[in-house]
Protein backbone atom coordinates (compact mmCIF):
# COMPACT_ATOMS: atom_id res chain seq x y z
CA UNK A 1 0.00 0.00 0.00
CA UNK A 2 1.26 3.15 -1.19
CA UNK A 3 0.22 6.50 0.78
CA UNK A 4 1.02 9.63 -1.17
CA UNK A 5 2.08 13.29 0.76
CA UNK A 6 1.76 15.01 -2.14
CA UNK A 7 -2.39 15.15 -2.11
CA UNK A 8 -1.90 15.94 1.33
CA UNK A 9 0.40 19.23 0.90
CA UNK A 10 -1.83 20.79 -2.41
CA UNK A 11 -4.11 22.37 -0.36
CA UNK A 12 -0.65 24.60 0.98
CA UNK A 13 -2.06 23.30 4.67
CA UNK A 14 0.07 21.90 7.08
CA UNK A 15 0.03 18.17 7.13
CA UNK A 16 -1.68 16.47 10.84
CA UNK A 17 1.37 14.27 11.01
CA UNK A 18 -0.66 12.00 13.69
CA UNK A 19 -3.63 11.23 11.11
CA UNK A 20 -0.96 10.58 8.27
CA UNK A 21 0.95 8.25 10.53
CA UNK A 22 -2.88 6.77 12.06
CA UNK A 23 -3.87 5.54 8.77
CA UNK A 24 -0.16 4.01 8.02
CA UNK A 25 -0.90 2.13 11.19
CA UNK A 26 -4.21 1.25 10.17
CA UNK A 27 -2.55 -0.52 6.83
CA UNK A 28 0.18 -1.93 8.69
CA UNK A 29 -2.55 -3.56 11.52
CA UNK A 30 -3.99 -4.82 8.38
CA UNK A 31 -0.70 -7.16 7.10
CA UNK A 32 -0.11 -4.44 5.10
CA UNK A 33 3.41 -2.83 3.56
CA UNK A 34 2.60 0.72 3.89
CA UNK A 35 5.02 2.54 1.61
CA UNK A 36 5.32 6.80 2.08
CA UNK A 37 5.75 8.69 -1.07
CA UNK A 38 5.96 11.96 -2.55
CA UNK A 39 5.01 10.67 -6.18
CA UNK A 40 3.21 13.08 -7.97
CA UNK A 41 2.79 11.57 -11.12
CA UNK A 42 1.04 7.87 -11.01
CA UNK A 43 3.09 6.01 -14.16
CA UNK A 44 6.10 7.18 -12.13
CA UNK A 45 4.83 5.16 -8.85
CA UNK A 46 3.53 2.28 -10.72
CA UNK A 47 7.48 2.24 -12.59
CA UNK A 48 9.12 2.11 -9.50
CA UNK A 49 6.60 -0.56 -7.97
CA UNK A 50 7.08 -2.60 -10.98
CA UNK A 51 10.88 -2.59 -11.20
CA UNK A 52 10.45 -3.94 -7.49
CA UNK A 53 7.88 -6.95 -7.79
CA UNK A 54 6.35 -9.16 -10.38
CA UNK A 55 3.02 -8.82 -8.83
CA UNK A 56 0.20 -7.14 -10.68
CA UNK A 57 0.04 -3.49 -9.12
CA UNK A 58 -3.35 -1.59 -8.59
CA UNK A 59 -3.85 2.15 -8.22
CA UNK A 60 -7.01 3.05 -5.79
CA UNK A 61 -7.95 6.60 -6.28
CA UNK A 62 -10.79 8.70 -5.56
CA UNK A 63 -12.93 10.92 -8.76
CA UNK A 64 -11.04 14.12 -8.19
CA UNK A 65 -7.68 11.91 -8.75
CA UNK A 66 -9.00 10.83 -12.16
CA UNK A 67 -9.89 14.51 -13.14
CA UNK A 68 -6.34 14.99 -12.63
CA UNK A 69 -5.37 12.68 -14.67
CA UNK A 70 -6.94 14.64 -17.61
CA UNK A 71 -5.95 17.87 -16.82
CA UNK A 72 -3.71 19.67 -19.54
CA UNK A 73 -1.15 21.53 -16.92
CA UNK A 74 -0.04 18.17 -15.56
CA UNK A 75 -0.43 16.08 -18.74
CA UNK A 76 1.61 18.24 -20.89
CA UNK A 77 4.79 17.34 -19.16
CA UNK A 78 5.72 14.41 -21.45
CA UNK A 79 6.05 15.35 -24.49
CA UNK A 80 3.54 13.30 -25.83
CA UNK A 81 0.60 14.65 -23.73
CA UNK A 82 -2.26 12.69 -22.49
CA UNK A 83 -1.38 9.76 -24.68
CA UNK A 84 2.33 9.29 -23.61
CA UNK A 85 1.34 9.54 -20.34
CA UNK A 86 -1.59 6.97 -20.49
CA UNK A 87 0.74 5.13 -22.62
CA UNK A 88 3.56 5.26 -19.82
CA UNK A 89 0.47 4.67 -16.73
CA UNK A 90 -1.05 1.52 -18.34
CA UNK A 91 2.18 -0.04 -19.75
CA UNK A 92 3.08 -2.51 -16.84
CA UNK A 93 -1.05 -4.14 -17.24
CA UNK A 94 -1.40 -1.64 -14.40
CA UNK A 95 -5.19 -1.57 -12.90
CA UNK A 96 -6.70 1.91 -11.48
CA UNK A 97 -10.02 1.28 -9.01
CA UNK A 98 -11.77 4.26 -8.74
CA UNK A 99 -14.46 5.27 -5.54
CA UNK A 100 -16.95 7.57 -6.43
CA UNK A 101 -17.03 11.26 -4.92
CA UNK A 102 -19.59 12.21 -2.08
CA UNK A 103 -22.20 14.66 -3.33
CA UNK A 104 -22.83 17.14 -1.29
CA UNK A 105 -26.49 17.49 -0.05
CA UNK A 106 -28.28 20.58 -0.02
CA UNK A 107 -29.20 21.66 3.13
CA UNK A 108 -33.59 21.91 2.94
CA UNK A 109 -35.03 24.59 5.59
Amino acid sequence: MELTMRNLLAGGKEVDRRDFLARADVLAACGMTVLISDYFQYYRLDGYLSWRTRERIAIVMGVPSVYELFRRKILCRPAGGILENFGRLFKNDLKIYVYPKQRHSERRN
